[in-house]
């Protein structure tokens, strides 16, 4: 018997529990499904990239190449099923996710931006493109953070209507109002996973040199201080907190408090912004007691 598209979904989005995934659950069955497509799809592209480039010790040309062919058939596939036309073609890559994604976003407006920005994401990364400023981050996360985030809200905000999901803004009104929201849960990503990281490679660490350097740092150095003198690498999370706390006061203007949501959907965002809030709370009082020391 061949296997439900959406069961597929359901082991790579439970794979992990990520707090997203977590919340997921609460939603209706058709934006559950339209969930449950969305992040497996995007989940699959970063864990490729990730586990077989980022912090794979071989990382030379022809592994590149290969990667990146990967990642080019990903986002084919995941333009075509946002568009409804995807076909299980032999050769196809993760084909009941694309099946599942067409059964959902197919029937939905959220096009080809998200999936086309997250691969470039993706192949900046394998392109091992350096990361120099804080534009050069926040241009990065465009793909890595602010697309998944963007389909997420936008799944919150929509209504399924004759065999359709459709939303009273643009999918650019949602983009841009997810924006700050999105890069301050990525920030404490980045600060919650650090040590981690750097464990497994340089290369997965998506902080801009300029940062780095005005704490002090280099990869190099991060690698060393955080296992040998983690006392040392304080500087950086200040910067990375007073970054993050920017971005999350002026994401609760845009997303909280400008975007329209049913009651359910708002529970939903307040308790996924909750969790991240309150990572940012608890980092923020374990800096100013080891800066206190």
């Amino acid at each position: 018997m061949e296997k439900d598209p959406f069961a597929r979904c359901l082991e790579i989005a439970a794979h992990n529990r990520s707090p997203l995934f977590q919340v997921s659950r609460l939603f209706p069955l058709e934006k559950g499904r339209l969930f449950l497509a969305s992040y497996a799809a995007m989940r699959l592209v970063d864990d490729l990239v990730d586990e077989q480039f980022s912090a794979h010790s071989r990382q030379d040309d022809h592994q590149a190449k290969v990667v990146r062919a990967q990642v080019e058939l990903w986002q084919q596939q995941a333009c075509a099923a946002a568009d409804g036309r995807f076909q299980n073609v032999e050769g196809a890559y993760e084909p009941l996710v694309f099946v599942a994604l067409n059964q959902s976003a197919g029937r939905s407006n959220l096009g080809d931006w998200p999936w086309n920005a997250l691969a470039a994401s993706m192949k900046a990364d394998i392109e091992r493109r350096p990361m120099e400023t804080w534009d050069d981050f926040l241009a990065y996360c465009e793909g890595a953070t602010v697309a998944p985030a963007t389909v997420f809200v936008y799944i919150l905000a929509s209504r399924f209507q004759n065999n359709g999901f459709n939303t009273p803004e643009p999918l650019s009104f949602y983009r841009d109002k997810v924006r700050d929201m999105a890069v301050f849960c990525y920030l404490m990503h980045i600060l919650r996973d650090l040590a981690r990281d750097v464990a497994r490679s340089n290369q997965l660490v998506t902080i801009p040199n300029d940062i780095l350097r005005r704490a002090g740092l280099n990869k190099t150095l991060l690698g060393q201080w955080i296992t040998e003198d983690p006392h040392r690498i304080l500087p950086l999370q200040r910067l990375l907190l007073e970054k993050a706390g920017e971005c999350r006061e002026r994401g609760t203007e845009q997303l909280m408090k400008n975007v329209s949501l049913p009651v359910l959907e708002r529970q939903i965002l307040k308790k996924l912004v909750g969790h991240y809030v309150d990572l940012y709370h608890e980092m923020t009082s374990t800096f100013a007691e080891h800066a206190s020391r």
